[in-house]
């Protein structure tokens, strides 16, 4: 029965991490690009090529 809720949490956990992966893009697209770091300019390449697969 642990192995039920350890699969239950882990959906859980995987779809806030997408969610929050989502809030992220969004919140960096609305920048300028002169305002985004290296790391956010690769989180916006990675998660561009992500929605392209």
């Amino acid at each position: 029965m642990l192995n039920n809720f350890e699969a239950v949490y882990a959906e859980a956990d995987k779809l806030y991490l997408q969610q929050e992966a989502i809030k992220r893009y969004i919140l960096l697209k609305k920048l300028k690009q002169s305002e985004l770091t290296l790391d956010d300019k690769l989180f916006i390449k990675n998660f561009q090529s992500a929605l392209d697969f």
